[in-house]
């Protein structure tokens, strides 16, 4: 009787058959992470813009502040990224200040506590007046190919001791295809920068104005991948006219103690 064992002339069989499922799993793995995580999931997701605003002063005279804001937009997407018709705009900011009474505070901050929402109470009121002193467009016709970046620097002033602070915003719109689309922006009374979206026909000349509440619209501008993103700074202008009296007030004691 044989003491051979029959599995063992299938071994080399089973050694080649696990290699195979071994260098098919493998390569599925590879196939997973520079197929489909590197190229088909960075395309699938949207393409968007990131953004952030600055404002500081930039010098001082004795009639008026300089100001200096500056704008840096990224395409972090993996798509290029077009930027449509956007807008910069500043607002002097006056604060109506009033006191509130005891009772009203005491019943806001009550209230507040009771649903610990995001609100708050403060006793000292300022109801701020916001008027706007400038306003500039943004990146015009530009586009962010992926992982682009692009600055973009506006200087303005504004009356001294008029203001209490200035903010400052940049509304960037923004789309995968921008072509057959059209922009237009308007000033309203309240000093707010609206705009509008316009679908060019060709061989038209009248456009046609889109209307965000129809489901067609809003399919279209999914589809081109429509964006919006606003970005607000702001600086006050307390500390410079406390400086300016500071610098005002050490003067004249060092001409006080000048023994000449």
């Amino acid at each position: 009787m044989s003491s051979k064992k029959p599995w063992l002339d299938n071994a080399p069989n089973v050694n080649a058959l696990i290699q195979s499922i071994a260098i098919v799993i493998g390569g599925s793995w590879v196939l997973y992470i520079f197929v489909y995580q590197e190229y088909w999931v960075p395309r699938s997701l949207p393409s968007h813009l990131a953004g952030q605003l600055e404002i500081e002063i930039s010098g001082t005279s004795s009639s008026h502040i300089a100001l200096r804001s500056v704008l840096h937009v990224q395409n972090p997407s993996s798509q290029r990224v077009h930027v449509m018709p956007s807008v910069f705009v500043a607002w002097g900011s006056e604060l109506d200040g009033y006191a509130r009474s005891s009772k009203q505070f005491l019943q806001r901050a009550n209230e507040n506590l009771r649903t610990l929402d995001d609100d708050y109470a403060t006793f000292h009121e300022a109801e701020p007046f916001d008027l706007a002193v400038h306003v500039a467009p943004v990146l015009t016709d530009w586009y962010l190919d992926a992982g682009e970046s692009a600055s973009e620097g506006f200087f303005f002033h504004v009356p001294r001791d008029k203001y209490d602070s200035v903010v400052v915003k940049a509304i960037v719109l923004s789309a995968k295809d921008s072509r057959g689309i059209d922009i237009q922006w308007k000033m309203g009374e309240d000093h707010e920068a609206r705009f509008e979206i316009f679908q060019t026909r060709p061989h038209f000349e009248k456009l046609r104005r889109l209307d965000t509440t129809t489901d067609k619209d809003v399919d279209f501008l999914n589809e081109i991948e429509f964006a919006l993103i606003e970005i607000t700074d702001a600086v006050s202008l307390w500390d410079q006219e406390d400086s300016s009296l500071g610098s005002t007030q050490e003067s004249s004691q060092n001409r006080e103690e000048d023994p000449r």
